[in-house]
């Protein structure tokens, strides 16, 4: 790359305010527009050496810029032994711990005991667990769900009445009493 100083402006001519081009500014003698160039034009380009002869451009970077062989571009990045969030996440689900169950004290996954207490919540009349469990129980096993047409017409009422609580928000609590049949000729 050739440096190039700059050399100081030429000193101005008082113009002629007659001559084209030239302007006066209140009053003041008149300035005529000059071009400046920057370095001598007289000033004979050096040979370019072997390693300036290299033509930077797109896809090609400078010399003193390129990645040095041998050296990471990336110093401080992911260390040696780092563990990503998705297997924090199994290692800990995997890991077992002890719940008493009926009595009885019994090494389970902690995936499992969060499965457990989701249904226990359920079974206690949770809408919110109940919704959770069957969601998630449908998306992971799409199989294994009975078809409506294999179901009688009776747990078939029984299932849209579930339906129409879970869709109210009201959930499947005993308690609340027996709703009224939907009325099919509504529809």
């Amino acid at each position: 790359m050739r440096k190039t100083t700059p050399n100081p402006a030429p000193a101005r001519k008082p113009m002629d305010p007659s001559a084209p081009g030239s302007t006066s500014v209140s009053g003041a003698a008149p300035v005529r527009a000059e071009h400046v160039t920057h370095g001598d034009a007289a000033e004979p380009t050096p040979a370019p050496s072997p390693a300036t002869a290299y033509e930077v451009g797109r896809n090609k970077p400078p010399h003193h810029s390129r990645f040095k062989p041998g050296v990471s571009g990336n110093p401080g990045g992911r260390k040696k032994g780092s563990r990503n969030l998705k297997t924090v996440f199994s290692g800990v689900f995997e890991s077992e711990i002890t719940i008493n169950d009926n009595g009885q004290s019994r090494s389970v996954t902690i995936l499992e005991a969060l499965v457990l207490r989701q249904v226990q919540d359920a079974m206690r009349g949770n809408s919110r667990a109940q919704e959770n469990l069957l969601d998630r129980y449908e998306r992971l096993c799409p199989g294994d769900a009975a078809n409506e047409d294999d179901v009688a017409a009776e747990d078939q009422v029984v299932l849209r009445r579930a339906r129409a609580r879970l869709s109210a928000g009201t959930g499947l609590n005993p308690c609340n009493g027996p709703e009224p049949e939907p009325d099919d000729d509504a529809e």
